[in-house]
């Protein structure tokens, strides 16, 4: 079992409060609309600032509903996924045929490796890399965790159906 410990801090009492600030600023919820280079102003503007989106289609609904600030008003608070399913922006998906992948995604990128950067912006992949962060292995294996790897849920329950 792998834990990250990044955001753990030392010394604190059984009922005592936190105030120091851990994760990124610009992922607050609710998160895009409001950036500014400014943190303060980023965050005056996540915690006041009115959401500006197209009005008229069901994606400006769908991101108004997600984007609320009042937690038990948010899409999806009352309902979960049901409610979200129902929303008109998902109208067209076929939710079962989706979930036993029988949808073709409309876009499935040619990559030549697993490192392979092409569909990704320079504007990121020219970023320095930090010293801290492995760069991809060509294998495909990670060395800093040998003998770990990752299987998602549902292809091992295709694969083992007993389980």
């Amino acid at each position: 079992m792998l834990t990250d410990f990044g955001l753990c801090k030392e010394s604190v009492a059984v009922d005592g409060i936190v105030h120091t600030f851990c994760g990124t600023p610009e992922y607050l919820a609710p998160e895009p609309p409001f950036y500014s280079r400014c943190k303060a102003e980023m965050f005056e503007n996540i915690l006041h600032a009115p959401l500006q989106v197209r009005s008229g289609s069901s994606q400006a609904s769908l991101l108004k509903g997600l984007l609320g600030r009042d937690v038990s008003k948010r899409l999806g608070g009352s309902s979960d996924l049901a409610e979200l399913q129902e929303h008109p922006f998902f109208a067209s998906i076929k939710w079962n045929d989706l979930l036993v992948r029988k949808v073709r995604p409309p876009f499935i990128p040619k990559v030549a490796s697993p490192c392979d950067l092409s569909h990704i912006d320079p504007e990121f992949t020219l970023q320095p890399v930090p010293a801290s962060v492995n760069e991809c292995q060509a294998s495909g294996t990670n060395e800093a965790f040998p003998g770990f790897s990752f299987m998602n849920p549902v292809e091992y329950v295709a694969v083992n159906p007993g389980s």
